[in-house]
């Protein structure tokens, strides 16, 4: 199955927009195109032709009214995102909103000068050297954006003067994107700097969690703190990806599960998992070993994620046999792990 494309018009919609076509026909040979126009999602009437009068009711509820629907629409789906003008600054907040949005590319995108952060998708920025509503020089440099010598705000209308940029950006590998929030049936997968140290010790302390570890457990909260601080430090640099488990409707954490380890070209990773004791025999780690599964060969696009487990941890066993891991070896160093391997090939999607 193509990977779905998300098109956003500018506020004409496709009344006024003779360049509609030509960007469907370009990327159909690679997407399954999905066009959609502002200003009929957003209830403007057609007979609301000024300029002035399609702008106001945009910022009057429109926008949030055409994000909403585009979320509500695509749930669930792994999907990119471009955006023209004023669809530029909406794809920005679904691809803010939506952990499933891969890239996103904002052209000549107006009121994106207000936004100071970025999504987590992989994103690219243009705007012409003549727009009158690009940002100022700082915004630009921050977020990285491309600028098109004397070029004026309306150079999308044109697919040939954007193609180098959309070749290479829609077309090259996408970069892992870290969601700090996934979201199961029962439980929230959260950033680790949400889950307190409190709910970090409990884990990190407990003697029945590091029975199989090789690692001694920890015993303070200064250290439970310091753990946390470089777990966050190695997401923010892409080294790993780290969630607390968290019921949904509490504000405790009560395990980890993370993705890391990743192979030199970002295909492979490792999985890891640990689960307070009180909750063993719940289905809550195969519940969320299924949503990490699905946003690493979905999302991620891995080719192989790698689990090691102690020979003697029969649940960590059954646990990864349950989600089609396979037996690869006893660990070469002659340690007492094992390791067990899923490719995408054998990924079913979870149960």
């Amino acid at each position: 199955m193509r990977r779905t494309l998300v098109i956003i018009s500018d506020l004409w919609g496709e009344e006024r927009s003779s360049w509609w076509d030509s960007y469907c026909s370009y990327f159909s040979a690679h997407y399954s195109v999905v066009m959609y126009d502002v200003r009929l999602l957003a209830g403007v009437s057609s007979r609301d032709l000024k300029k002035e009068q399609i702008h106001d009711a945009l910022i009057n509820g429109g926008i949030d009214k055409v994000v909403t629907q585009i979320l509500d629409i695509h749930k669930g789906q792994e999907y990119d995102l471009l955006g023209m003008s004023v669809g530029g600054y909406i794809a920005w907040q679904v691809a803010m909103q939506s952990p499933t949005v891969g890239r996103v590319a904002a052209i000549s995108a107006t009121r994106l000068r207000y936004e100071e952060q970025r999504p987590n998708a992989k994103t690219l920025v243009i705007y012409g050297e003549l727009d009158e509503y690009k940002p100022t020089a700082s915004w630009l440099s921050a977020m990285e954006a491309n600028i098109r010598p004397n070029m004026p705000h309306e150079l999308y209308k044109d697919i040939r003067v954007l193609q180098p940029w959309l070749d290479q950006f829609f077309t090259s590998p996408l970069v892992h994107t870290y969601s700090k929030s996934i979201s199961t049936e029962r439980y929230e997968l959260v950033d680790v700097s949400l889950a307190g140290t409190r709910s970090i010790l409990a884990i990190k302390s407990d003697p029945l969690i590091h029975r199989y570890l090789e690692k001694q457990p920890i015993s303070t909260t200064s250290e439970a703190a310091a753990f946390v601080d470089t777990i966050t430090a190695g997401v923010v640099s892409g080294k790993w990806y780290y969630w607390g488990i968290r019921p949904v409707k509490s504000i405790d954490v009560v395990g980890t599960i993370c993705l890391w380890n990743f192979s030199a070209d970002r295909s492979t990773a490792d999985i890891g998992y640990e689960l307070l004791p009180a909750h063993w025999g719940q289905g809550i780690m195969s519940e969320c070993m299924t949503a990490v599964l699905h946003y690493g060969f979905n999302l991620l696009q891995l080719t192989s994620v790698e689990a090691y487990t102690h020979k003697d941890n029969h649940r960590s066993k059954a646990l990864l046999h349950r989600h089609g891991f396979i037996y690869q070896e006893a660990d070469p160093l002659g340690n007492a792990y094992e390791c067990y391997a899923l490719t995408k090939a054998l990924y079913t999607g979870g149960l």
